[in-house]
């Protein structure tokens, strides 16, 4: 039930909005979420689509190395309805994009897909 992430894309208005494609076993699809900021836009996304829930407690994030093709890294920690914690993290040289694969890999590595019995088709 991993989901990947393949691509992002955000309208600024009042409030973000994200169109985000994703893949889970081997079909894609086009998921979009509303939130105060792109990675609360995609949360809410992924959140609506599969019917999760979960939240985002803090995330950390710094360049790998000096200069501007440096890639980012993104610590994402969330907990699930009970409260247990798990940490994912994301690299790329775009700061949201590397954001976004760190919040889908802590939702991979919880059991919050696990157990989960809707599928994003």
């Amino acid at each position: 039930k991993n989901l990947k992430y393949k691509e992002a894309h955000f309208v600024q208005g009042d409030e973000y909005e994200a169109r985000l494609t994703v893949v889970q076993n081997n079909k894609e699809r086009i998921i979009t979420g509303k939130g105060n900021g792109r990675l609360d836009a995609v949360s809410d996304a992924l959140r609506r689509c599969l019917n999760i829930t979960f939240t985002i407690c803090s995330y950390k994030e710094h360049a790998l190395n000096t200069g501007s093709k440096s890639k980012a890294i993104t610590y994402v920690e969330i907990a699930d309805k009970n409260g247990v914690i798990t940490w994912g993290a994301g690299v790329h040289s775009d700061i949201i994009t590397s954001s976004v694969k760190g919040l889908i890999s802590a939702l991979n590595l919880s059991d919050i897909l696990k157990n989960n019995s809707k599928e994003i088709l």
